[in-house]
């Protein structure tokens, strides 16, 4: 499951009560849930009908967990409320809080990571930004099949179906 803005859903104690028990119960079923907010604040405080506090819940229970920029206040608060632990130069990557880039923690593992957008995402999202990187216009879609080099058995294995002979999964 994947919802985004989850903030708001903090805002309703029915929905919070949800995502709680999700959050203990979705790894037990092979499942997975991702929650995405640009208000941490919320869902650290957001509780469940019977008082209990969601983001513990759900960062307690995700294996994996990633976390773009916040502010001071947010660092801290995922600190005391969350009882994470940040090294300091964890603390100062997510307190410059610069775009696309983000501290993912997996397990005991942790790295920095930056995100950045596809040629084709940003020529749809930023035509100017595209313009500058790739002086080309933005009207034009580029011919990305020309850029994807396969060998003639993985285009026989794409373009021949099931009834002629081929399989989905070689």
């Amino acid at each position: 499951m994947f919802v985004d803005e989850f903030h708001f859903l903090t805002l309703h104690k029915a929905a919070a009560t949800f995502f709680h028990q999700a959050y203990k119960r979705f790894r037990k079923y092979n499942a997975g849930a991702i929650a995405g907010t640009q208000q941490i604040q919320d869902v650290i405080e957001g509780t469940t009908d019977t008082g209990q506090n969601i983001g513990e819940a759900i960062i307690g229970n995700s294996y994996t967990k990633v976390f773009f920029g916040l502010d001071g206040k947010g660092v801290d608060d995922v600190i005391t409320k969350l009882r994470m632990t940040f090294s300091d130069k964890e603390k100062k990557l997510l307190e410059r809080r610069r775009q696309g880039e983000a501290l993912m923690i997996y397990g005991s593992q942790r790295a920095f990571m930056r995100v950045e957008l596809t040629e084709e995402e940003l020529r749809l999202i930023d035509p100017e930004a595209y313009q500058e990187k790739y002086n080309r216009e933005t009207a034009t879609q580029p011919d990305y099949q020309k850029r994807v080099i396969l060998t003639p058995s993985e285009i026989d294995a794409l373009t021949t179906t099931e009834e002629e002979g081929g399989t989905l999964n070689e």
